[in-house]
């Protein structure tokens, strides 16, 4: 059985870390708006006695926003017990509307949440591209040059790893990839 406790101020360091590994920056983005689920309030789904999911959310007026949901061990009911907390949080806090924005690839967020009873309502053509034009997403002139022999001393120090995906399960061409730590 997946046990569900607010998230707490202890947890915050697990949750950068979390956050961090699913998006590869604590920053997701939303419309237009960078947002740090790290500093929202969440949930986080226990099961065998071990933190096994995460969930953020942000209430807004009469409408709370699921931001980030990520379960450790899939199939075992974790994304749907920390919806559940997410639903209720919203309905204490007296909301009317519950939602969410993922990406259309994200299949699995959108299987398990249309499998809750969420409907897709919207599609914002070319949102994620629009998200990456954002401070710190990829065209900032902030951003610093660096030679690619200092890029990969920095990946060696750092003891990092670069994970890809050449073909999603339908044998489409993937565009995931993401630093790790090894």
């Amino acid at each position: 059985m997946v046990d569900v406790r607010a998230l707490t101020e202890s947890d915050r360091a697990w949750a950068v870390q979390v956050e961090t590994e699913s998006w590869s920056t604590p920053v997701v983005a939303r419309l237009g708006e960078l947002v740090d689920p790290t500093r929202l309030p969440g949930f986080i789904a226990i099961l065998d006695g071990q933190r096994a999911g995460l969930a953020t959310y942000a209430l807004r007026g009469d409408e709370c926003e699921l931001v980030t949901i990520r379960s450790l061990r899939e199939g075992q009911g974790v994304g749907r017990a920390l919806l559940d907390a997410i639903h209720d949080a919203a309905v204490e806090a007296h909301c009317t509307r519950l939602w969410l924005i993922t990406t259309n690839d994200n299949l699995r967020a959108l299987e398990l949440c249309q499998r809750w009873g969420m409907e897709i309502v919207a599609i914002h053509r070319h949102a994620a591209t629009e998200a990456r034009r954002h401070p710190g997403r990829g065209d900032d002139d902030a951003l610093e040059e660096i030679s690619w022999e200092d890029f990969f001393e920095a990946f060696e120090d750092n003891s990092l790893a670069f994970v890809y995906q050449e073909e999603t399960a339908d044998g489409e061409e993937s565009r995931f990839s993401k630093l790790v730590s090894r």
